[in-house]
């Protein structure tokens, strides 16, 4: 939320609470048609995914900058903004 475009903050943030209730909505559709024992696995595979995937993103640049880390905070902005949006 700290980098995105102020146009699109609620929805990013609507976005949060979406995503949760549908992730509950897809837990409980998983346990309605699968043993629990296939949907727990499922469940696990899914939040090693997303663990994986946590693995590869980026330091909030503002977590840079207060560790002082400045030349990688500008390099995650370069790559968050893209080039030609440095005043941003």
């Amino acid at each position: 939320d700290e980098l995105s475009d102020p146009r699109h903050r609620g929805l990013m943030l609507c976005g949060i609470y979406t995503s949760i209730s549908i992730g509950i909505l897809a837990i409980s559709g998983f346990g309605a048609f699968f043993k629990w024992r296939i949907a727990s696995g499922i469940a696990t595979i899914l939040a090693f995914i997303a663990f994986i995937m946590f693995l590869f993103m980026y330091e909030s640049p503002i977590w840079l900058i207060k560790n002082n880390k400045l030349k990688q905070a500008e390099k995650v902005l370069k790559s968050l903004w893209g080039p030609g949006k440095e005043q941003q």
